[in-house]
């Protein structure tokens, strides 16, 4: 079987999972998420950090033409 990840790089085998049909390619590690309550304070933030404003509408005109 002949398989091609990308245009100038192909390999040629039974397709890289072995016999057992196993496909274990990537093992991620694992990782400790956390949540820093240091942001929940605006002034602690990092510089050009997006902020989001909401807006709402109170008036609706029409115009005519």
């Amino acid at each position: 079987m002949r398989r091609c990840f990308h245009r100038h790089r192909c390999t040629v085998g039974s397709g890289g999972c072995g016999t057992t049909g196993a496909c274990n390619i990537y093992n991620p590690p694992t990782r400790n998420w956390d949540y820093d309550t240091n942001f929940q304070n605006v002034a602690n933030l990092p510089p050009i950090t997006p902020r989001f404003v909401t807006v709402q509408q109170i008036l609706f005109t029409e115009n005519f033409r």
